[in-house]
């Protein structure tokens, strides 16, 4: 009869069979090895387009931005210098925070222009404040209705995870005439005042506010008992491996060099508990073949599994996270969907780029020329910009709920 904690069985005489726990090993190192080499390969494709940037879209975006910035002084002075309808002047606005806005996302400073542009801005402010009594009045209307729009988002949000739990909660006391500051501080206490109420505590199941049952205590108890098993099996097998790597048990400089560094990698991954790292540590020095991770117990591989498991995910999450970094920010600008970083090509965004320069380029020389001129420019971006905001309407009423 075969043993069930064993990872194999006899099916016939000769032949093995493979456990789930054991097949699930195997599977879960090859997933690690997969997404490891898919990360590693991500970063250098990533880096190779970010050289391309410094090197051939940046000095040309340099002066693209120089040109962008120029032309949005010279659309601010206009715009407090001629009269307008309220109507031309508020889409001239909302072309011109656009174009700020554009600026900032693109995040290349420039001296002295980053510095002119900013004191445009606070003229532009004080101009809106002496016209409109504030800032223009549909963008502060906007922002504040986005503020207590997502205010109330996030009032549900927390009345339906208490809720899901037992526990009512009202919050009707937090508003958006409130800080930022201050609705968290409220926020904390309602949240702790109701649990408070309902006695909601480690001793009560949250899913109904009762005593939990003995068979729920038990697989709690069986739950902790796993994790803990799962820590003492990693912390074993980073014990079994410094005592093989400890650089006093070597027998020449030679190999103490090599043990010395290869506990320095054993140190690491036990700090990170990177398991994967460990077994292949163990793989290169115990030499432990396929028997013998076979020949496991099912309790010692699940333990293994549950780490495994966990640094796939984790993983796939830096995968997913690493086109968005911080410093690939400019490559996500240039690009169609921000993250598609295959879609990199370098010799398309260079012609975009110079093509888009001449054009601000016509343009600022439009603002700087006669009346005449001027006005023909500007009457273009009122239109360009109002069918703009034509087509995002559209698109709105279309896929506003995707």
């Amino acid at each position: 009869m075969a043993k069930s904690n064993q990872v194999t069985r006899s099916a016939q005489p000769g032949k093995s069979l493979q456990s789930k726990e054991a097949k699930r090993f195997q599977s879960l190192m090859e997933q690690i090895q997969k997404k490891e080499l898919k990360l590693e390969e991500m970063k250098q494709r990533l880096d190779q387009n970010l050289d391309e940037y410094l090197s051939k879209v940046l000095p040309l975006a340099k002066e693209w931005t120089k040109m962008r910035i120029h032309k949005i002084i010279a659309l601010s002075k206009y715009m407090q210098e001629v009269s307008m309808s309220n109507s031309n002047l508020q889409t001239l606005v909302n072309y011109f925070y656009e174009e700020c806005d554009e600026i900032d996302e693109l995040g290349i400073l420039l001296d002295p222009e980053s510095t002119l542009l900013e004191e445009e801005l606070k003229r532009f402010e004080r101009f809106l404040i002496r016209k409109n009594g504030g800032v223009p009045e549909d963008r502060e209307v906007n922002e504040k209705a986005e503020r207590a729009a997502a205010i109330e988002e996030n009032k549900k949000y927390f009345i339906q995870k208490l809720k899901e739990v037992g526990v009512e909660l009202n919050l009707d006391e937090i508003h958006d005439g409130l800080s930022d500051e201050e609705i968290n501080i409220r926020l904390q206490r309602l949240v702790e005042d109701a649990l408070q109420r309902a006695g909601i505590d480690k001793e009560t199941n949250p899913a109904n506010g009762r005593k939990k049952s003995k068979k729920q205590l038990e697989k709690e108890a069986a739950f902790k008992q796993f994790e803990e098993d799962k820590d003492n099996s990693l912390s074993g097998l980073y014990k079994k491996l410094a005592k093989l790597l400890h650089p006093d048990t070597a027998t020449d400089d030679k190999s103490r060099e090599e043990k010395l560094e290869w506990m320095q990698k054993l140190t690491v991954a036990y700090q990170a508990k990177d398991l994967k790292t460990m077994l292949m540590i163990e793989l290169e020095w115990l030499k432990v073949e396929s028997h013998k991770i076979e020949s496991m117990s099912e309790t010692h591989l699940a333990y293994y599994n549950s780490f495994l498991s966990k640094q796939a995910t984790e993983l796939q999450q830096q995968i997913e996270a690493l086109p968005h970094e911080l410093r690939y920010r400019p490559l996500n600008f240039f690009l169609e969907e921000p993250g598609k970083y295959k879609s990199w090509k370098v010799v398309p965004i260079v012609y975009d780029v110079l093509e888009s320069t001449a054009m601000e380029q016509d343009i600022l020389n439009g603002l700087k020329g006669t009346p005449a001129r001027q006005k023909h420019i500007v009457k273009i971006l009122i239109e360009e910009q109002r069918e703009l905001e034509k087509t995002r309407a559209v698109l709105d009423t279309l896929y506003g709920d995707w």
